[in-house]
Formats: C-alpha cells, structure tokens, sequence
C-alpha cells in the first residue's frame, strides 16, 4: 500500500485502536483520568480512585463533608466529564 501523505500519529494511533476494539476501554480510562481535570486539583487531592464500571464513574473520597457536597454536584459533573473525552462514556457518578 502506498500513501501519497503521511498520517499524523495520533491518527495512526487512533485507527490502530479502533481496529483491536480497545478504544472503549481506552476512553473509560480516559475519562476516570479526567476526573483531576475537572474538578480541580482540590478535590483530586481528597480522592484515593476514580473507576469506571457500566457507563457509571465511581469516585473514592476519603473526606465526608466533600462526599456530601459532590453528591449534590453530581448531574452537573456528568456532562463536564463527557465532554473531556469527547464521548458519552458514563451517565451517573457514584461517590463512594
């Protein structure tokens, strides 16, 4: 096969996942990876993990006070984190 232009490597990269199936995965983990991103480096330093399971991101806060008021922020987080990826991997948070 010969290319006439060259592909840039993100592209490559991106063609290389869609053809295994691991850009799933790799977009789960690109949104639980987000959630520093998002919500700032404040509350990043209270969670121990962010997972993502069944299109729900579970977030482990070791602060009660700031588990009680991310619960209450936690429609409004949803899209903000969907749309870091570029995606709409997850449709609930469930802050543990």
């Amino acid at each position: 096969m010969i290319r006439k232009e060259p592909k840039s490597l993100g592209a490559i990269i991106d063609d290389m996942f869609a053809r295994t199936g691991i850009m799933p995965q790799y977009k789960r983990q690109s949104l639980a990876a987000a959630w520093a991103q998002v919500v700032g480096p404040n509350i990043a330093a209270y969670t121990r993990r962010a997972v993502v399971a069944d299109n729900t991101l579970h977030v482990y806060i070791t602060s009660p006070a700031l588990k009680e008021e991310l619960g209450y922020a936690r429609e409004a987080l949803v899209p903000r984190l969907n749309s870091a990826v570029g995606d709409e991997i997850i449709t609930n948070i469930v802050i543990h």
